[in-house]
């Protein structure tokens, strides 16, 4: 039987199971997407303040009051201010213009505070070779340490 009164349900239609359930499916994401803020001006026409920072030959473009993932520092803890001086480029802030650095721009910082370290979750690597009763399987998860963005320097 393919439903009640109604019709028939989601599930029987073969609908996503969160469909009868009256849950958003947003409640699925990471805790730690669902607490970063972004502390962003209610205006559209004003841009805010970004820079290019580089860590560790990755890219990140951020604002003040951004919460980003960069890859694990096992030195730093939570509440450690971090200081990134390879920045790439910085937008300009009213009469300012903006800068591009080659390959970095000189005298500009991004300041950060370590809110917490974090883990991805759980990947799994399997191997099969068939005919050959040869299977692996391996588990990867990736570890980070959240930070939010405090100050643009420069």
């Amino acid at each position: 039987m393919l439903g009640g009164a109604l019709g028939p349900s989601r599930r029987a239609l073969g609908g996503p199971v969160w469909a009868n359930r009256r849950i958003s499916p947003l409640a699925t994401i990471d805790t730690w997407m669902a607490s970063a803020t972004l502390l962003r001006p209610s205006n559209p026409n004003v841009v805010p303040m970004y820079a290019v920072l580089d860590d560790r030959n990755q890219q990140y473009k951020v604002a003040a009051g951004d919460r980003i993932k960069i890859h694990l520092r096992k030195d730093s803890s939570e509440g450690d201010t971090l200081t990134f001086d390879k920045v790439c480029a910085v937008s300009g802030d009213g009469d300012n213009a903006g800068r591009v650095g080659t390959p970095f721009v000189d005298g500009a910082s991004v300041t950060a505070k370590v809110v917490r370290h974090v883990k991805d979750p759980k990947i799994i690597i399997g191997r099969f070779r068939r005919r050959k009763n040869s299977r692996t399987r391996n588990g990867f998860r990736a570890q980070y340490t959240m930070v939010q963005i405090e100050a643009i320097n420069g």
